[in-house]
């Protein structure tokens, strides 16, 4: 067919006629937006708001995005007859304006590599029938899964999927984490009091904080005060990265480029004005590389006042890895980070990793008290394995239903929450649903027009082999994580190749 259509087209062009006109492309959905679309096309040409203009999608839905994550408290907020909560509001309010803003967007080109993605978010309503729990329960189990893991995939793949959109998602992060520092700072220095202020209600659980020496673990409007820290750690790692990436930020940081840089064509949008500095340490209108040093230094600093080792700990191995990835042209120094969870995993589960050998390796590197910790952590793993019997592969089938008639300890591990509610199945579904994209992107060849880009993808790859690392004894899960996710899929998917 191919042929044949240019065969008339030459033939047209012979003879002087003109080839007959292709039927426009047009989305399902486009004609059901128009009335969204007309009004914020002509604010952006208008002079009645004339910064709209200086904005793309990927800018409005970052700052929405981490802004809600950040700085909404904990809790639910009834609007009329419906229910929403944070989790909701950020995961939803994005999605809901990338649908007003450029509903074209949602339009994905789904790929091998988004399959573990699925599995897992239908893993709640398999398990919850095999194990004959009801079933319409099983089936908002598997509703809420989507909206918790698969939602913030979805902004990830669709409107982060190339470089230029993942630089907007780097300094908004940065504009977040540096609005983040005061109440960070008050918090460790007068304790965890800005979600009792605000919502009025007494602080429960890990809420609370803990006395760390003469300051506390903050957690300002986070679940937890590590959740806080691991935030940290990835602002941290994204100013090194950008000042590595040799970027300015010039005062049209924003304005569409007549020329875009090289990603997917017809896809959202690719501008922005972007710089390579050269090794200068000032362009015309724009900041000195020197104060994103600074910013990652007073990150860094944050980072250590909170005075979490795991986070500290982590900290330094991605600085390392970075410094290493940097002065060799590989990023194969990934590959071992992402295999120390699914080895762990594996050896625990084998038997082949016991408790008593566990814990006597840790007495040599680590003081007393934390030896302690990883202790209790280890010997609940036992009391789960014990338990599991006859249910492996597909769980119990819902939380907490292994604890009946048993007395059990509390968990850390997000492993642990996935193998007792949905078995092994979801375990390996999460575990390849992570790793794929990191291995994806350390294996593949970079192309060459875009060998000066990789750098923010680089440190988004990082920070998710880091999360992996911590989801051994903390949880895993949180709508950042499952955004850059979708992030490096579209990159590994789109911008590589093997």
């Amino acid at each position: 067919m191919r042929r044949l259509a240019c065969k008339v087209g030459r033939q047209n062009k012979v003879e002087g006629r003109q080839a007959p006109a292709q039927p426009e492309k047009k989305f399902g959905c486009q004609n059901g937006i128009d009335i969204f679309q007309k009004p914020i096309s002509y604010l952006r040409r208008s002079k009645v708001i004339p910064f709209l203009r200086f904005f793309s999608v990927a800018s409005v839905v970052a700052t929405v995005f981490f802004f809600a994550w950040l700085f909404l408290p904990p809790g639910a907020i009834l609007i009329g007859p419906v229910t929403l909560r944070k989790e909701d509001v950020v995961r939803l309010l994005p999605l809901a304006l990338v649908f007003i803003l450029d509903p074209r967007l949602l339009v994905v080109r789904w790929h091998w590599v988004d399959i573990p993605v699925f599995v897992y978010c239908l893993c709640p309503l398999l398990c919850g029938v095999a194990n004959h729990l009801d079933w319409q329960d099983s089936l908002w189990e598997m509703v809420k899964e989507f909206e918790y893991w698969f939602v913030p995939y979805l902004l990830g793949r669709a409107v982060f999927f190339d470089f230029p959109s993942q630089r907007r998602l780097a300094i908004c992060l940065i504009i977040a984490a540096v609005c983040l520092v005061p109440p960070t700072v008050f918090e460790i220095v007068h304790g965890p009091k800005w979600t009792a202020w605000l919502t009025g209600r007494e602080l429960v659980g890990q809420e609370r904080g803990a006395l760390r020496g003469s300051t506390f673990k903050p957690s300002v409007f986070l679940s937890s005060g590590f959740v806080l820290t691991m935030f940290y750690v990835l602002a941290t790692l994204t100013a090194l990265g950008l000042a590595w990436d040799g970027f300015i930020w010039r005062s049209r940081w924003l304005t569409p480029h007549p020329n875009p840089l090289p990603g997917r064509p017809g896809r959202g949008d690719n501008g922005g004005v972007w710089t390579d500095a050269g090794g200068a340490g000032r362009g015309d209108n724009g900041f000195p590389l020197m104060s994103l040093y600074a910013i990652a230094f007073v990150f860094a600093v944050v980072v250590v006042a909170c005075k979490s080792l795991g986070s500290i700990v982590l900290l330094g191995i991605g600085l390392a890895v970075m410094v290493a990835c940097r002065c060799t042209p590989v990023r194969y120094w990934l590959i071992p980070l992402v295999l120390i969870a699914p080895m762990y995993i594996g050896l625990r589960i084998s038997g082949l990793a016991t408790t008593d050998r566990v814990d006597a390796v840790a007495k040599q590197f680590v003081s007393a008290e934390r030896a302690g910790s990883l202790a209790y952590r280890l010997r609940a793993e036992d009391i789960v394995f014990q338990r599991m019997q006859g249910h492996w592969w597909l769980g119990w089938g819902d939380y907490g239903l292994w604890q009946q008639d048993a007395n059990v300890m509390a968990l850390d591990g997000f492993w642990l929450f996935a193998l007792t509610r949905t078995g092994l199945v979801s375990v390996i579904a999460w575990l390849a649903m992570v790793t794929i994209p990191i291995f994806v992107f350390a294996c593949s060849r970079r192309r060459q027009r875009e060998k000066h880009m990789d750098q923010i993808g680089l440190v988004f790859a990082l920070f998710l082999a880091l999360s992996l690392v911590d989801s051994m004894f903390n949880y895993f899960g949180d709508a950042p994580q499952m955004l850059l996710l979708g992030g490096l899929a579209g990159i590994g998917i789109s911008d590589f190749r093997f």
